[in-house]
């Protein structure tokens, strides 16, 4: 996504996904100590990073199964990005931590 690209938001109860895809849901969103990341494809060998607003890397890990229970209580408030590098596509989605 290029620097002022249009951002499209879909918004649930509870639940805030900024990915347009099914593919990929972040929950609970926003999120205070636990985030749990699902993906509905073969998450072998599949990178994942989290980065903060300025595009600092925080955190980065594989996953290891469809549904991965991430601590993230370590962050700081505010807006993150989770890079997820696919086999085919890679996928954006953001969450808050508060």
């Amino acid at each position: 996504m290029e620097w002022g690209t249009p951002l499209e938001i879909a918004v649930k109860t509870n639940h805030i996904n900024y990915n347009p895809s099914s593919e990929i849901e972040l929950y609970t969103n926003p999120v205070s100590n636990i985030l749990n990341i699902r993906s509905s494809f073969d998450v072998a060998h599949t990178m994942v990073i989290i980065f903060n607003q300025i595009g600092r890397v925080n955190m980065q890990f594989s996953m290891w199964d469809k549904v991965n229970r991430i601590d993230v209580s370590h962050l700081k408030p505010g807006l993150y990005i989770v890079k997820i590098f696919g086999r085919e596509q890679d996928y954006s989605v953001k969450f808050l931590r508060f």
